[in-house]
């Protein structure tokens, strides 16, 4: 049922399969000290949208994996 999540700054790795099959999940919030970004973290988030800083990891995470991002 989780269908928000605000990644704390000073987290840097997001692990493989991390949120995976959240399906309920909409909305993430990935701080800039995220560096790395395992494989499936968020497999299968249909409705998905990311926040990102803009150049950053996560940003280019959600282009590679076509994720809907907006930057801040």
């Amino acid at each position: 049922n989780l269908t928000s999540i605000i990644i704390p700054e000073g987290v840097t790795t997001i692990g493989d399969n991390a949120f995976a099959l959240c399906y309920n999940l909409k909305e993430v919030t990935i701080p800039e000290s995220v560096i790395s970004i395992g494989n499936y973290a968020f497999e299968r988030g249909f409705s998905l949208v990311m926040n990102v800083k803009k150049d950053s990891v996560a940003e280019s995470f959600a282009r590679k994996e076509r994720i809907p991002y907006m930057t801040y």
